[in-house]
């Protein structure tokens, strides 16, 4: 699915955004930082408030320079627009990209809906062309 017209990697701003159960987020986090030997990008006490006042934990970079947003949540405590995160893991539906890999992916309605809320959220003033055909 693209949901942009330019490609990915043409973004100056793109990187990679996973949505894991708030009760997984911790160990989630733990197996990028200690397993997969990602980097957190930030000091410790950066790395401390980022769960509590952000939805997602410190950026991650890959040694392949390439970000990765953990959220355990997709809007912001202080927001007064919360998701419903127990409909949105309900509605996933899982995609297989070979014999191995399979990732659940959120539904069409609750992607555009974060692509909105996201766009919002950073205040983006210039227009990104958009192409929504799935």
């Amino acid at each position: 699915m693209i949901l942009f017209n330019n490609p990915l990697w043409s973004r100056s701003y793109s990187d990679i955004d996973i949505l894991v159960e708030a009760s997984q987020a911790t160990s989630t986090y733990q197996f990028f930082v200690y397993d997969l030997d990602f980097s957190i990008i930030g000091s410790s006490s950066e790395q401390k408030a980022y769960p509590i006042l952000f939805q997602h934990y410190a950026p991650l970079l890959s040694k392949n320079e390439i970000g990765v947003d953990m959220h355990h949540r997709l809007t912001q405590e202080s927001d007064g627009y919360h998701m419903n995160y127990e409909r949105i893991f309900r509605d996933m539906q899982r995609r297989f990209f070979s014999d191995t890999i399979q990732l659940p992916i959120p539904s069409l309605e609750d992607i555009l809906l974060n692509l909105c809320y996201h766009q919002f959220q950073h205040e983006y003033i210039t227009h990104i062309p958009l192409n929504l055909s799935f």
